[in-house]
């Protein structure tokens, strides 16, 4: 069984005052984060995670190599961290 984590996710396009939304992440590495989301998104877009909290929190900048259809509505990314 595959374990799971919360993570929270805004693309370098929104607003300043714009909400994260959450995302369901599934792979961390060293390079990288495969997580499903309800937002469909292309390769190339850069957007930043957050993921955990406190002294575990991991936030980076990373851009979309990959969105594969996961179902009806939602959608499988792969990012590299930049």
């Amino acid at each position: 069984m595959a374990s799971t984590a919360v993570g929270y996710l805004l693309t370098d396009e929104a607003e300043a005052n714009a909400e994260p939304w959450e995302v369901r992440v599934h792979d961390v590495s060293r390079d990288g984060v495969g997580f499903v989301t309800a937002e469909q998104m292309h390769a190339g877009d850069m957007c930043r995670i957050r993921i955990g909290h406190g002294p575990m929190r991991l936030a980076r900048l990373m851009r979309v190599v990959s969105c594969k259809p996961e179902g009806q509505h939602h959608f499988r990314i792969g990012a590299q961290f930049a």
